[in-house]
């Protein structure tokens, strides 16, 4: 299933996605109850049960809840294409897709994709092309001309709270790659806004070039295995476009950025705990022994839910300060690379959507109700943009 959460008052809304049950012999404790409501229901056994929330069951208000037929296409279309015509339309725009759900929930196929069924991230790339080749804008390399547009993808990601960039090229095995690579530096620029010093932007032409390039890319992102999930990403990663417009001299830039969070997690669930022998690493991460390997694992899973709880109190931090006029909370958002890099758009000077993937097996029920708070946070904050 997948859902949508917003209002028309809001600029921000949240996004989600309710997969399949693949526990049929048990009760769905997620259950669509209408178009625009999710039922939620604590099942037996889960600590949400044994502390006598939700044993009745409650419903939760959303724009729309797609169900797990619901094509990539669809969703894209009712979630996110028009942050696209807006980066197209507008002179100065930051929009953020942030894609977010416990590990296995299907955050990644949905904002990638596959060759059969593309996710966000190559709809998003083909409508902005056709978008400029439409107004005429759509010269590659950008031009110089009045009425050109540059195009721009760069493409970085956060582990354990360092920045690298994947698309430089690879300077040896993957296993290796972020003992060589330096970690970038995130900063303000002249105009007040937070970039990414010496990341990579690299000029594209089409849509099809935009994502191999990007493909590229995502092939050097931090991954291992995990008892929930053979590929987990271990790494936050955002790619970001830039469109710069050129006339009569004068460059203005508005930016759109896809962040695919990696999933929320116990560490008891996903074999991060302890370091028991016959744990090994797989993947991208090279063979570091069973204790090594779990060490690290942990490492990650501190790192990855820390920034996650940073994101969810500057929510609750942004909800707080417009409710209430008379006191202000401090938003933490210097505490994670990935609140501190969109701090303009979260405090509410560009267009956010939180896409929430959301699994209805009773075994994941704990995890997914902390994802759905979350959405239910982010749809009572309002933006400016």
């Amino acid at each position: 299933w997948r859902g949508t959460h917003s209002t028309r008052s809001l600029s921000l809304g949240s996004v989600g996605s309710l997969g399949h049950n693949h526990y049929p012999h048990q009760r769905a404790c997620l259950y669509a109850e209408s178009g625009s409501r999710l039922g939620v229901s604590a099942p037996l056994g889960s600590l949400a049960y044994e502390n006598g929330g939700c044993q009745v069951g409650q419903l939760m208000a959303f724009n729309r809840v797609f169900g797990p037929e619901t094509s990539q296409t669809e969703y894209y279309v009712q979630t996110s294409k028009a942050l696209v015509e807006q980066l197209v339309q507008r002179e100065r725009y930051e929009g953020v897709f942030l894609s977010y759900g416990i590990t296995a929930s299907g955050k990644t196929y949905t904002i990638q994709g596959t060759k059969e069924s593309p996710g966000i991230i190559p709809l998003a790339l083909w409508t902005l092309f056709g978008k400029l080749t439409a107004k005429g804008e759509g010269a590659k390399g950008g031009g110089t001309g009045a009425g050109t547009t540059k195009v721009e993808i760069s493409y970085c990601e956060i582990y354990n709270e360092a920045i690298y960039d994947l698309l430089t090229d690879s300077p040896g095995s993957h296993a290796h790659v972020h003992g060589k690579r330096p970690a970038l530096k995130l900063m303000e620029a002249k105009d007040g806004s937070m970039m990414v010093d010496k990341l990579s932007w690299v000029t594209v032409g089409h849509a099809q070039e935009a994502w191999n390039v990007l493909r590229g890319g995502m092939k050097q992102r931090k991954r291992a295995a995990s008892k929930l999930n053979y590929s987990s990403s271990r790494s936050h990663s955002v790619c970001s476009i830039r469109l710069t417009d050129m006339v009569s001299g004068n460059m203005s830039s508005r930016k759109l950025s896809f962040v695919d969070l990696a999933g929320s997690e116990r560490a008891h669930r996903t074999g991060t705990a302890g370091a028991g022998a016959g744990s090994s690493s797989h993947g991208a991460l090279g063979s570091l022994g069973a204790h090594g390997g779990m060490a690290a694992r942990m490492k990650e899973a501190v790192s990855i839910n820390g920034s996650l709880m940073t994101l969810g109190r500057c929510l609750e931090a942004l909800r707080l300060n417009q409710k209430n006029k008379t006191t202000t909370q401090v938003i933490p958002y210097r505490e994670s690379k990935v609140t501190h890099m969109f701090r303009d758009a979260l405090h509410g000077y560009g267009n956010v959507v939180l896409s929430v993937n959301v699994s209805p097996a009773p075994v994941d029920f704990d995890e997914t109700l902390r994802v759905l708070k979350y959405a239910a946070t982010a749809s009572q904050i309002a933006t400016t943009a």
